[in-house]
């Protein structure tokens, strides 16, 4: 474990992702790009390279490593030029519908977040996170339902119709997150 938050040795270990990307699996990749947001770090080829790999292609991307990379392109979303993030989360965005039934509440959380982060307008995509939120066999802690909560109005997905975009009407799910939120009331730490 690097102690220090060393961007010089984190932009070395970029360097070498994107010269090896095709050895690396899923946890090297998510490992360094989640290195690199952590500390504000962003490494434009590396990033460009991994938007533009199909995630089918990486070894080993599982929905932890899955959730790193997106949480990291989103916290690095506006401190580089690079447009490839765009890229990314459209076309994983199909990779979100197929597989939200196998990801756990801290890992639906944090892709719900990093796509409303990134402003990514979908209400089909919106409306199969929301569901799954709400499958009754998940158990949703503070924080993972305080980060819904704010992935879900930042999103824009208000449930109303606008003549902006496609809006939902989904009262269903505002009340379920306003039950959460008493339910669990007593687990909110200050």
């Amino acid at each position: 474990k690097v102690a220090a938050r060393d961007a010089k040795l984190l932009r070395c270990f970029a360097e070498k992702a994107v010269e090896r990307v095709g050895e690396f699996n899923g946890q090297h990749l998510s490992n360094v790009v989640w290195s690199l947001a952590t500390i504000r770090e962003p490494h434009e080829p590396l990033m460009t390279v991994l938007a533009r790999t199909r995630a089918d292609m990486i070894q080993g991307l599982g929905p932890q490593e899955f959730s790193n990379i997106v949480w990291s392109f989103a916290t690095l979303k506006g401190l580089a030029k690079w447009t490839d993030a765009e890229i990314l989360f459209r076309r994983t965005a199909q990779r979100v519908v197929r597989t939200a039934h196998e990801l756990d509440s801290q890992h639906l959380a944090n892709i719900t977040w990093a796509f409303a982060k990134i402003s990514h307008r979908d209400d089909g995509l919106f409306y199969v996170l929301s569901r799954e939120a709400m499958r009754a066999d998940r158990q949703v802690n503070p924080l993972n339902l305080a980060n819904l909560s704010w992935a879900f109005a930042s999103a824009g997905y208000h449930g109303e119709m606008s003549t902006r975009r496609i809006g939902l009407r989904d009262p269903e799910f505002f009340e379920w997150m306003a039950r959460k939120a008493v339910e669990t009331l007593h687990a909110f730490t200050p």
